[in-house]
């Protein structure tokens, strides 16, 4: 059976790696909660890595893997970006995915 000075210890030892591992953390500068690319809607727009688009602008999606599509942008909300490609085919493109890096987007 375990004894009261035993659970002691091992709780400060417990306590004392939780802090260690905080300090590390903060040291390295863990961005975990940021993301790669900025990528943010406002008032209509879309701000993506220093510029803004609008409904109406052309653009060329970059996808991962370096393909290329020109687009057309026709909304954009607060989760995605709806874009009408050259073959008149609709896509949805998530902030989200932007934010990540699975697509890039750029003016035409």
């Amino acid at each position: 059976m375990l004894r009261e000075m035993d659970i002691l210890e091992d709780w400060a030892a417990i306590r004392k790696a939780k802090g260690a591992l905080a300090r590390r953390r903060q040291e390295s500068g863990c961005q975990s909660e940021k993301s790669p690319f900025s990528a943010r809607y406002e008032d209509g727009k879309l701000y993506y890595e220093g510029e803004w688009f609008h409904k109406g602008d052309h653009v060329v999606i970059e996808s991962r893997n370096d393909t290329y599509s020109s687009a057309l942008v026709t909304g954009i909300n607060t989760g995605e970006v709806w874009v009408r490609k050259g073959d008149g085919s609709k896509t949805k493109l998530y902030i989200g995915q932007l934010q990540k890096g699975k697509y890039k987007i750029k003016k035409s």
